[in-house]
């Protein structure tokens, strides 16, 4: 095609009138020709399938990428004023550092399946995580979180089934910075006890000083729950339980040697709590040590004089009080501790503990004196009646050597947190400091209750004298991390419930409302004559390998944020589309699958559901598309069926099942229905005309069940 299929020879002899019209007419004829097999030619190419392609600098980058961390649960804070950091611990077995400032993340490591940290922790210059029920330690650097060096605390070895089996319900975990060298080598140490064994450890590298099998060392098995150090001789002390009747057990260790020096076991006190994580160890500057907790029913307090019980006074050495009836019996205690070895040690000194019962909850201390308990605070438990309706924060240390926890409460009524600073000076009494302004934000049908908080105290001057300062962290219901101001302002959040999800689905976007509307959108995202240029310059630099890592960046970010793509509505062959993801506590949220961006959410977790019953009490674990009853083919909507499941003893099988329809377009709540029952499968089932099942058009419904 397009070559003359004409061949001629020029003649030397001139030409005739007939010949000259003969290859006229011969050449018109080829050029119709050629013209025929271009047209067929173009036609032909008109029919092979378009090969879509990308630039080079387009191969492996993401459209958007984000970045989390999951649900915190234990946070620590180191850095000058000016580069704060906030390094904060996970469920998810995720460890990550935050700019105070931004909340931007700023390193992050995400450990093995399984492996969760049971301890967060500053020493020295170092950030410390213990995990796996205390066999790892591990050393991190707090400027880009490299790893500086890792220990195996135990291995699963044993020399039988049994002993394994023995070695495991020792859940005993407890790490104890020293802040000082104990050990001579130049470097700070820490007490670290793992399955029964005790340990001196440096900071340089981990190496062990000396390792005790302290819980061997009675005659009888023993489960070790904390470790400490009496100021005023230096030797560290171990507190546990016996396995067969919860009797009280503590044993002395020679800081230098590790070797054993006293152990006793009381005589007539039994019945003691075998949850390490419940025990309270009060120390006090003047040699008295005192381990405070609940007996194994929740009914009773105890109080254990440690240094009695080891100077063999056994049988006066520990002490009974019932637990208030404004508190009830207690479901959970957990001590106050602090992230680093001056708050820490604060911490022990003022004996505090956070008790959860089941009527209410407490801020309580042991005193160092008498091992007496004080109940510093009280306040009603969050709906649903499991836990603490104020995030009681662990022991901080402020530029002026006060020690202190905050108190973060949230008002249902007005939908804000109010956050409350006291002193625990454990010569005086408790006061309350500071009550900061309230924060919006924390509706409870939004966001549910504050669960977990930690306090940043800072010095700042105002009127040209040194005061100190409060920022809550703080982490609600549905995961979200804040960090909270003075001026009752919020100064960042975090959308961590993104981390948790387990349930992902697509689904369609709205439609334009109007046509006007549609061409307005596409004018809004359609790149400016300049941009576009910028572009096309950054494009064949990019292309040439001239382009710099700035420019790259640059080029990356015209090219997603303008264009169609971005729109909130859908687009004809249904590209846009919105990411509907879900977790456990019920935060439903949509994005955008464009850039990511947060379209609307829901936190079914909170608030009540359709009987009035705390929706918190759910497990949501399952997402489904929906057609609510009554629509048609006609109606355009876009639904989803949300199923969680809740204990309840009037329920059959003692369970029962919430079904919530929401509207994808608005993230509302559309029905609202409980189940008297557990349901494992959801069916769903063509409807008529009317939206009725009335058993006519040819409708079945069956079910099977095994035994």
């Amino acid at each position: 095609a397009g070559v003359n299929p004409l061949i001629w020879r020029a003649s030397t002899a001139p030409a005739s009138s007939e010949t000259m019209t003969a290859r006229s007419t011969s050449i018109r004829m080829g050029a119709r020709t050629s013209l025929v097999w271009c047209l067929l030619a173009m036609l032909a190419l008109a029919g092979v399938a378009p090969a879509y392609s990308m630039h080079e600098d387009q191969a492996g980058a993401y459209d958007w990428h984000k970045s989390f961390l999951g649900e915190a649960t234990q946070a620590a804070f180191a850095g000058s004023k000016q580069n704060m950091r906030a390094f904060v611990s996970t469920e998810q077995g995720a460890i990550g550092a935050i700019e105070f400032k931004t909340g931007n993340l700023v390193w992050r490591h995400v450990l093995e399946d399984g492996d969760v940290v049971d301890r967060l922790l500053i020493a020295g210059r170092q950030l410390l995580t213990v995990s796996s029920g205390g066999k790892y330690l591990r050393s991190w650097s707090m400027r880009d979180g490299s790893l500086l060096w890792e220990l195996v605390t135990y291995t699963a070895a044993a020399p039988s089934a049994d002993a394994k089996a023995e070695r495991d319900k020792d859940r005993g975990v407890d790490v104890l910075p020293l802040g000082a060298d104990v050990d001579g080598d130049g470097d700070e140490d820490l007490l670290t006890l793992s399955r029964g064994d005790v340990a001196l450890r440096s900071l340089a590298e981990g190496v062990a000083a000396w390792s005790a099998e302290a819980a061997a060392a009675f005659d009888e098995t023993v489960r070790l729950h904390r470790v400490a150090r009496v100021p005023s001789t230096g030797k560290f002390i171990a507190f546990g339980v016996t396995e067969d009747d919860g009797a009280p057990a503590a044993i002395e260790m020679d800081p230098k040697t590790g070797e054993v020096t006293r152990k006793a076991i009381a005589t007539g006190a039994v019945g003691l709590s075998d949850c390490p994580r419940g025990t309270t160890l009060a120390v006090g500057a003047d040699g008295n040590v005192f381990a405070s907790g609940v007996t194994a029913d929740g009914a009773k307090m105890y109080a254990v004089d440690v240094a009695k019980l080891l100077s063999g006074k056994t049988r006066g050495a520990v002490s009974f009080a019932p637990v208030a009836e404004e508190i009830g019996p207690v479901v959970r205690a957990r001590p106050v501790r602090g992230a680093d070895a001056a708050s820490d040690a604060a911490a022990a000194g003022s004996g505090a503990c956070v008790l959860v019962g089941s009527v209410s909850c407490a801020l309580a201390r042991a005193s160092t004196r008498d091992g007496k308990l004080e109940y510093v605070r009280t306040w009603p438990l969050a709906p649903g009646g499991r836990e603490c309706s104020a995030a009681v924060s662990s022991a901080f240390t402020s530029p002026d050597a006060v020690v202190g926890v905050g108190a973060v409460t949230t008002d249902a009524d007005a939908g804000v947190a109010v956050v409350e600073i006291l002193t625990l000076d454990p010569t005086g009494a408790v006061e309350a400091v500071r009550v900061g302004k309230p924060v919006e934000g924390f509706a409870p049908s939004d966001r549910g209750v504050a669960a977990r908080a930690w306090i940043n105290a800072y010095s700042v001057k105002r009127d040209g004298a040194d005061v100190v300062a409060y920022r809550p962290l703080v982490v609600s219901a549905d995961a979200r991390l804040s960090l909270l101001g003075e001026g009752g302002k919020m100064l960042w959040s975090r959308e961590e419930s993104l981390a948790l999800a387990d349930e992902v689905m697509f689904a369609r976007l709205p439609p334009p409302k109007t046509a006007a509307a549609a061409k307005a959108d596409d004018l809004r995202v359609r790149p400016s004559f300049g941009e576009s240029l910028r572009t096309q310059v950054l494009a064949v630099k990019a292309r040439i390998k001239r382009a710099t890592a700035d420019e790259m960046a640059e080029l990356t970010g015209l090219r997603r944020g303008r264009g169609a793509k971005l729109l909130p509505t859908r687009d004809a062959n249904g590209f846009r589309r919105q990411i509907i993801a879900l977790s456990p506590a019920g935060a439903l949220t949509s994005l955008h699958n464009g850039d990511g961006r947060v379209l609307w959410r829901n936190f079914l977790g909170g608030g009540v559901d359709a009987k009035g019953e705390p929706a918190s009490a759910y497990t949501y674990a399952a997402v489904y598309r929906w057609r609510p009853s009554g629509t048609d083919d006609s109606r355009d909507g876009e639904h989803a069926l949300v199923m969680g499941t809740a204990t309840d003893a009037d329920a059959s099988g003692g369970t029962k099942t919430r079904a919530v329809v929401v509207d994808l377009y608005t993230g509302e709540i559309e029905s609202d229905v409980v189940l008297p029952f557990k349901a494992a499968h959801v069916l769903p089932l063509r409807t008529p005309g009317d939206g009725r099942h009335d058993g006519t058009n040819g409708e079945h419904a069956s079910s099977s069940a095994s035994a």
